[in-house]
């Protein structure tokens, strides 16, 4: 057991009393033993060290230093004692001898030492007194304070000009702040909105611009880069964004055999007229505003509602020949009888669903589409592919998300309009567009709306998918060809209700959507007969592309699809002349060339909803047996070239083929690849992940 010391303060000096007794004895005679512990010129030192309380020791070191170099040093046991004592005998008797004492007590920090000289008489005991001094370690310590003096900034002025503004209209802010010892940096402004768009963040005089009705706090902050945040000053003024007349929409798309079909979105319940080369022409009601009843959708019940369409959609099929179509007030892009130039986009919509990470639809940069669609339009295309998942705001947004408040939500058309309508507008005014549906249009989601306004056949109620009892009809569609020139084609293919798993022919559930599918591959394969044409096959879903995986090797395209491709053309996949796949579905670029005889793939998913992880780099290339990753069995990639980040695919017409661009949503190029027609290969200037 532990011991304590006998001193009340351990810091005290300590005086600790050894009695050593020597006995002194005649001369040794000669024949005295040699062993040392009888010999008679020896002596002895006895060492009776008394503790104090307070602390406890369990041990002590001892060193004896004497004439001749005599050295001798051992360890004294406390645990079992009261006193610190003890006989040291063997030394040679002579004089300057000396010993030294070191004890540590059991906290470890307190230190006690001491020493004392002393004569040994041989047979003698002599009585040696060692004063001990214990010593704490310091407990207490200095420093030294150098102050420094920052007048924190003041905001002096914050305004909003006007303070109401209709939704889509700018409003100007200014925010004024003063530093008067400039310093330590100078002064940075920061702005935060709780719905709409900044035009800049960090400038004492952005522009905002309302998205959604409503009002609007609007704070400005001022920092001089003093490190503690409350040295920052703010302040916030509210305004309020109302409802903007009803906006009119007006297009061109693109169906079967490239039939050009002009189409309007208006608020009134009439359909405006038409001007086609001056001749004032009545357009066709496709279908009038109304509310249609709670359907089972993706969502629960609870978070769905009855989608209202308060607009009215319009159509005239525009006759061939025609060199100017004006509705709405609007001059509409007519399709070119050789495009020479594509813009590809898709994915496009801002997702707000429960089970998904929402996005903040307000901030641009989060969901970038209105910046995409500008510089897409710039590129002054002749045609726009949109390879589907137009609508993704299906569930109201949560009151913790500050980025979607105030945004609409649902399958109506306020949403719609916010997803796609609006934000595209200039991009719908500089080319007809070719409509791919999406998963996000089948008849559970989206699809009222993909009906109303996108799908190329004329409207039939049976077809809506407003009556769930119709979706086995409703969510397929017949393949279609448009042309693009004499020489080129893009045969467009529904599979928005395609699963996520194989397809079994022979199971009474997979089976008749197993035959389906496969007969309208057979008509892809019939519309691609002519060896003479290059044919571009699209849809939504990735086939003989990836799908990223975190942490883990990529996987390949849609199974459900692939089982039909593999069991409709073995080994091929796709039926004979197929020189081109473009889908989306994954929201990411890839360009795909292939060591096998199989059509180069690129995926566009990348227009606007939340971005897939990257594929892995360096990637896996190679077939299976030798670590590659393989699309689908026996399919060997040789190249590819990917992006995880927003951004557009632009095609141009080359002499031998096609040349594929990839932009960032902001109009930077990162790639550039060769697609040569005859030999069905794509080479892209820089390889891997481009960033």
């Amino acid at each position: 057991m532990k011991r304590p010391l006998i001193s009340a303060r351990i810091a005290a000096r300590l005086a600790l009393a050894t009695t050593i007794g020597l006995g002194i004895g005649a001369c040794a005679p000669s024949s005295a033993p040699s062993s040392a512990d009888n010999r008679t010129d020896l002596g002895s030192v006895g060492l009776a060290l008394t503790l104090g309380p307070g602390q406890s020791l369990l041990s002590a070191t001892f060193t004896v230093t004497g004439p001749n170099s005599f050295l001798k040093s051992g360890t004294i046991d406390l645990s079992h004692s009261t006193t610190l004592s003890t006989v040291i005998g063997g030394l040679p008797a002579g004089a300057g001898y000396s010993i030294s004492i070191a004890a540590t007590a059991t906290d470890g920090t307190t230190a006690c030492s001491g020493s004392a000289s002393f004569t040994v008489v041989a047979h003698t005991t002599t009585a040696v007194t060692v004063h001990l001094t214990c010593h704490e370690a310091p407990r207490t310590g200095t420093a030294v304070i150098n102050g420094t003096v920052n007048v924190c900034p003041t905001l002096t002025g914050l305004s909003a000009n006007p303070a109401e503004v209709i939704v889509g209209e700018p409003l100007a802010l200014s925010a004024s702040a003063v530093d008067i010892d400039a310093g330590p940096s100078p002064l940075a402004y920061h702005w935060t909105v709780s719905s709409g768009a900044l035009s800049d963040a960090a400038s004492p005089t952005p522009t905002f611009t309302c998205l959604y009705p409503g009002p609007v706090t609007i704070t400005a902050a001022v920092s001089d880069g003093d490190a503690d945040p409350t040295c920052a000053d703010s302040g916030s003024v509210q305004i309020t964004c109302s409802p903007a007349a009803p906006s009119t929409y007006a297009w061109v798309e693109l169906g079967s055999g490239g039939k050009a079909i002009a189409r309007v979105i208006t608020p009134d319940s009439s359909c405006p007229p038409i001007f086609v080369d001056g001749q004032s022409l009545p357009m066709n009601l496709r279908i009038g505003a109304g509310t249609e009843p709670l359907r089972p959708t993706a969502s629960t019940p609870a978070l769905s509602k009855p989608s209202v369409f308060s607009v009215t959609t319009c159509e005239l099929a525009i006759p061939a020949g025609a060199h100017q179509v004006i509705a709405a007030g609007m001059n509409l892009p007519l399709p070119k009888a050789r495009p020479n130039r594509i813009v590809v986009i898709g994915d496009t919509g801002c997702r707000m669903k429960v089970g998904n990470p929402f996005q903040a639809c307000s901030d641009p940069a989060e969901w970038p589409l209105w910046e995409i669609a500008s510089q897409a339009a710039a590129q002054s295309p002749d045609l726009v592919l949109h390879v589907g998942d137009y609508h993704y705001r299906e569930n109201a947004c949560p009151a913790d998300i500050a980025g979607c408040q105030g945004s609409p939500w649902g399958y109506g058309w306020d949403v719609w309009e916010q997803d796609l309508f609006k934000p595209v507008a200039s991009l719908m005014a500089a080319a007809p567009w070719i409509i791919v549906r999406g998963n996000h249009e089948e008849c559970a989601r989206g699809g009222q709306g993909w009906y109303r306004f996108l799908d190329t056949n004329p409207y039939d109620e049976t077809r809506s998918c407003n009556n769930s009892a119709n979706d086995d009809l409703a969510n397929y569609n017949t393949p279609y060809a448009v042309p693009v020139g004499t020489d080129s084609q893009v045969i467009v293919f529904d599979s928005a209700k395609t699963g996520a798993a194989a397809l079994n022919p022979a199971s009474p559930t997979d089976g008749p959507i197993f035959a389906r599918y496969q007969t309208q591959m057979q008509q892809v394969a019939a519309l691609a007969a002519d060896p003479s044409v290059f044919s571009i096959f699209t849809n939504h879903h990735p086939l003989l592309a990836y799908t990223s995986v975190a942490g883990a090797n990529p996987i390949g395209g849609n199974p459900a699809l692939l089982s039909v491709l593999s069991a409709t053309f073995p080994g091929a996949y796709f039926p004979p002349n197929i020189k081109l796949v473009l889908e989306g579905h994954n929201h990411i670029f890839e360009a795909i060339d292939f060591a096998t005889p199989h059509p180069v793939e690129i995926l566009s998913g990348n227009g606007g909803d939340n971005l897939d992880i990257n594929l892995p780099d360096p990637f896996p290339l190679g077939p299976a047996a030798s670590g590659g990753v393989e699309p689908a069995p026996g399919v060997v990639a040789d190249q590819i070239a990917d992006m995880s980040s927003f951004g557009f695919l632009v095609l141009d017409r080359a002499p031998n083929g096609w040349t594929v661009r990839e932009f960032l949503h902001d109009g930077t190029l990162m790639d550039t690849c060769t697609l040569d027609a005859p030999s069905d290969k794509i080479a892209c200037q820089k390889q891997g992940f481009l960033h």
